[in-house]
């Protein structure tokens, strides 16, 4: 799934190695879960998400039609969402500065 992600992130013109992955809780891999983010200038994180949507879509993904996101998007067991937020409390942003966020879970696994 990780792969999918990097895709669609190359796709939308992000260097997928700028952003973080969601790294092993406590050390171990959780193979049902994957994410990255992303503190990006807030025009371009705006220009990304639906980019990183048509990618998606591509990759055999569909829209989620209760989606809540920006993003939200479901394939096999698989829910993605991702959105890009101006304002975090994780993270301080600049002004012009947004999180773009996108995380996927294996509701099956």
């Amino acid at each position: 799934m990780d792969r999918e992600l990097q895709a669609a992130i190359r796709k939308a013109g992000l260097d997928p190695a700028k952003g973080k992955t969601t790294g092993p809780s406590n050390g171990t891999p959780n193979p049902s879960f994957a994410g990255w983010a992303a503190v990006l200038a807030t025009p371009d994180a705006d220009r990304a998400l639906p980019k990183i949507a048509a990618e998606l879509e591509r990759l055999g993904w569909h829209p989620d039609p209760d989606g809540s996101h920006p993003l939200s998007y479901e394939k096999s067991d698989w829910f993605l969402v991702g959105r890009s937020v101006a304002e975090a409390d994780a993270v301080t942003l600049a002004p012009g500065e947004s999180l773009l966020t996108l995380a996927a879970t294996d509701f099956d696994g």
